[in-house]
């Protein structure tokens, strides 16, 4: 089994976290829309296998967003999240034969 991972840092601005539980090193791009449909983030990232990537998107306008989150240019999932000051999106990566997951991209919100 992959490493576990556990974010420890707290933040009053929009923020996600990647999670590579993954054997394999891949790319994730991120983007970020906010309640008008305009991009306020885009960024692509390199995430080692078993390593964990934590970044601050720098706003901390409550609200509504929306995530497209596209793993090595051929996977790409959609998350709206509704953001509360300690909320932030979780970026999961997996092996196919992963025990406790049955995507190799899942997405999930939780509170810090």
């Amino acid at each position: 089994m992959a490493g576990m991972f556990m974010v420890i840092q707290h933040s009053d601005s929009l923020a996600f976290s990647i999670e590579n539980h993954s054997k394999n090193d891949h790319t994730v791009e991120v983007k970020v829309f906010d309640e008008n449909n305009d991009m306020i983030f885009n960024e692509t990232y390199l995430s080692n296998s078993s390593t964990g990537i934590y970044s601050s998107i720098g706003t901390s306008t409550l609200g509504s967003y929306k995530y497209i989150v596209t793993l090595d240019n051929n996977i790409t999932k959609e998350q709206n999240v509704y953001v509360e000051y300690s909320d932030y999106l979780i970026i999961g990566i997996y092996d196919e034969e992963y025990e406790y997951s049955d995507e190799v991209l899942e997405l999930s919100v939780s509170a810090a």
